[in-house]
């Protein structure tokens, strides 16, 4: 993260709620991630903490790495590529505990909504999930994300990212941290997991951070494929339950087809979707084509 960890640590260092604590991971850097941190630090007479994986862990065993050493009551994650705004912290903390108190209900993740900036100055905002109305408990999560069922009275907004994540260290713990077998999603996981157990999900209305487009090996398709299919079957018993475990093993399975630029075997597997599940899914195709 050598092209991008300065920006992300002056937008930790530069937040207006001063009550914080700055945990830092290297999980293995090969570049220079590590001499930009040493020199920002003794430029600007930081104390943060470092934390150093002695094997790659990826970003699941990374967030932990935070759980386990932080001190503080709240963890907000700030990823190495993107950039928050000053306010970020104090207007997440103040819609968090907020909410827990109204609601009396400590299992509250809140996300801040933010901005995507893509390569030659594409970018467009984005509403977190739950900004307009709380994410509520049970498995709408699940569906959404496995099968993309959607409800009208549910505000889906921008999905789960743990790069604009907030919530109570002790709730972390307690639904079991993240799951370090997966590679990639392992926020939607650990989100899942949390609605499942009566937990919800709240949003900032206003823009908090920037999130840059970026790839690696680690957001490859086929690691993303892998993770997805790692939560349906995680999910089986419930999705088997619905009648949807095997359509949703073979949706992600087109997805991840559509982006390898396979297309006759996404048209195969899109005719197998039309056999077991034939309204449903002209109606998903229609949603996300």
């Amino acid at each position: 993260a050598e092209a991008t960890i300065e920006r992300a640590l002056k937008s930790a260092t530069s937040q207006d709620y001063k009550e914080t604590e700055i945990l830092l991971v290297d999980d293995c850097s090969s570049d220079d991630s590590l001499k930009i941190i040493n020199n920002f630090k003794i430029k600007n007479n930081l104390d943060f903490k470092l934390i150093c994986h002695k094997f790659n862990k990826g970003p699941a065993g990374t967030r932990n790495s935070i759980i386990k050493n932080s001190k503080g009551k709240y963890i907000v994650f700030f990823d190495d590529d993107d950039f928050s705004y000053p306010n970020r912290i104090s207007e997440q903390h103040k819609i968090l505990s907020q909410t827990i108190k109204n609601l009396k209900n400590d299992k509250i993740f809140c996300f801040a909504s933010g901005k995507k900036i893509y390569k030659k100055n594409y970018s467009f905002d984005f509403k977190s999930i739950g900004a307009r109305k709380i994410f509520p408990p049970g498995d709408y999560l699940l569906e959404f994300l496995t099968f993309n069922k959607k409800y009208n009275h549910i505000d889906y907004g921008s999905g789960t990212p743990a790069s604009s994540l907030m919530a109570l260290t002790e709730i972390l713990k307690k639904i079991g941290s993240f799951d370090e077998s997966l590679r990639r999603v392992e926020d939607a996981d650990i989100s899942i997991r949390l609605t499942q157990n009566g937990g919800c999900l709240i949003g900032t209305p206003s823009i908090l951070f920037e999130q840059y487009y970026s790839f690696g090996n680690d957001k490859s398709p086929k690691a993303n494929y892998e993770s997805e299919i790692k939560i349906i079957n995680k999910n089986a018993k419930t999705l088997k339950q619905k009648s949807m475990y095997m359509y949703s093993k073979l949706w992600t399975k087109l997805r991840y087809n559509y982006f390898q630029k396979k297309y006759l075997s996404l048209l195969y597997i899109f005719l197998i979707l039309l056999i077991i599940k034939p309204i449903y899914s002209l109606s998903h195709l229609k949603r996300t084509a």
